[in-house]
C-alpha cells in the first residue's frame, strides 16, 4: 500500500465520516487517468487536483499525525516543483496547453472549486492569495464593515489574466 496512489477506501477502514470531512476526494491514481484520458485543459487544473490530495489528507487528519506531516512534506514539494515549471512557461521556455485560455472566463465549475479551495488553505496561504488578487485585480477585493479586517472576495469579479 502506498499512500495517496489509490483513493481513501473509507468504508473499509471504518472511517464513517470521512465523507463528511472530505467533500471531493483525489488519489494520484485519478490525476493520472485524468491526464492519460486528456480531461486537463491546464496545467493549473493538474495542480488543482494534485493539491487536493494534500489539503483533504491534512483535512481529515489531525495535525501532528504521520499522514498529516507526510501530506504537508509531498505538498511543499510538489508546489517548490511545479512553481519550477509554471516560472519556466512564464518565461516562455515551454509552452503550456493552458496559455490559450488565460483570456477565457472561468467555467461556474471552477469558480465552485477555487471557492471550495479557499477555505481549505491555510492563512498564511490565503493571505498570499489576497496578496495576489489586490496587485492583479483589486476590484474582486470588497472591504466589509469598516474598522474590521474583513474581506469577501468577489469570484465573478477575478480577472482570469
Amino acid at each position: 500500500w502506498v499512500p495517496f496512489r489509490e483513493p481513501v477506501n473509507w468504508r473499509e477502514l471504518g472511517l464513517d465520516d470521512y465523507p463528511q470531512i472530505v467533500k471531493k476526494p483525489m488519489a494520484l491514481a485519478d490525476v493520472k487517468s485524468k491526464l492519460t484520458s486528456g480531461q486537463y485543459r491546464s496545467a493549473s487544473e493538474a495542480y488543482d487536483d494534485v493539491t487536493l490530495i494534500w489539503y483533504n489528507c491534512m483535512a481529515y487528519n489531525m495535525d501532528g499525525s504521520d499522514f498529516y506531516k507526510l501530506a504537508s512534506k509531498f505538498k511543499a514539494r510538489f508546489e517548490d516543483m511545479y512553481a519550477k515549471v509554471a516560472s519556466r512557461e512564464t518565461d516562455g521556455l515551454a509552452v503550456g496547453a493552458g496559455d490559450q485560455e488565460l483570456d477565457r472566463a472561468p467555467t461556474p465549475e471552477e469558480q465552485i472549486h477555487f471557492a471550495h479551495n479557499i477555505y481549505m488553505i491555510k492563512s498564511e496561504e490565503l493571505g498570499e492569495v489576497v496578496t495576489r488578487l489586490d496587485h492583479s485585480c483589486p476590484s474582486a477585493l470588497e472591504k466589509k464593515a469598516a474598522g474590521l479586517d474583513e474581506l469577501e472576495i468577489n469570484i465573478d469579479a477575478i480577472d482570469p489574466r
